[in-house]
């Protein structure tokens, strides 16, 4: 277990006819593959919170969500000296308000940037090949979630 770097991570689902939200990442651990928006929770922060300062740089607004679990992966990434990620994630399924100009809290207020890019990929284009663990994760959840009609 001493050679295993640990991370807490926050993830917003969001489906649209059989097409999941994605972003396509450009560094980290999931370089190359398409992984759900969210990252990291800095110390202090609640979920709730997290979760909105991550949506917040693609400009898409929570509007309501609940919780789906959380989830560990392992996965072999070079980092501090270690060779493995344990990769610990809350899923949120949420609502997005594409078009809501809304104020950010004082504690995440920057220099306003432009948005991060997203894209709607189907459900057939999400694979372990292609995508982050937690997104085919997900995946696997949202045809469960279309199946018992929750969407």
């Amino acid at each position: 277990m001493g050679n295993w770097n640990r991370t807490f991570n926050i993830y917003g689902l969001y489906i649209h006819e059989q097409h999941i939200l994605v972003v396509h990442r450009k560094s980290g651990p999931f370089m190359h593959q398409y992984d759900l928006p969210g990252g990291s929770v800095l110390e202090d922060e609640m979920l709730d919170d997290a979760l909105k300062r991550h949506l917040d740089s693609y400009h898409v607004f929570p509007e309501a969500k609940r919780s789906l679990g959380t989830f560990d992966f392992l996965v072999a990434h070079d980092m501090n000296g270690k060779r493995l990620l344990h990769q610990i994630c809350a899923l949120y399924l949420v609502d997005l308000n594409f078009e809501k100009d809304t104020a950010v809290p004082l504690i995440f207020e920057a220099t306003k940037k432009e948005p991060q890019t997203y894209k709607f990929l189907s459900f057939d284009k999400i694979n372990a090949q292609t995508a982050s663990p937690i997104l085919v994760k997900a995946k696997e959840l949202a045809l469960e979630l279309e199946a018992q009609s929750f969407l």
